[in-house]
């Protein structure tokens, strides 16, 4: 699914038994926006753009959820912020950065 909402504050993504990705490398995030993501025997992976402040919890229970941004500590200090909050149960929540892939 890709999101290219012109003011993103708010996206919820579910994969049971299987995958699904949340492209977010186009949406424009004013000031905050946050991402509810759950699997179940199953992953969700949310592209953001590189350079993004994100903020990532949960609650992984026999599944994990994981970081696999590009740190940047030259981030401007009111930079918005991507919190993402993850339920892994039996599979696993990723939010990852990288080039557009068009």
């Amino acid at each position: 699914m890709r999101e290219r909402s012109p003011h993103l504050r708010h996206v919820d993504t579910s994969a049971l038994f299987g995958g699904t990705a949340l492209d977010l490398r186009h949406a424009h995030i004013d000031d905050e926006a946050t991402v509810d993501a759950f699997a179940l025997f199953g992953g969700v992976d949310v592209l953001v753009p590189r350079g993004s402040r994100v903020s990532i919890g949960g609650l992984p229970f026999m599944g994990g959820i994981d970081d696999k941004t590009t740190p940047d500590g030259d981030l401007p200090a009111d930079a918005p912020v991507l919190v993402v909050n993850g339920m892994a149960m039996f599979g696993a929540v990723t939010v990852k950065d990288g080039p557009d892939e068009e």
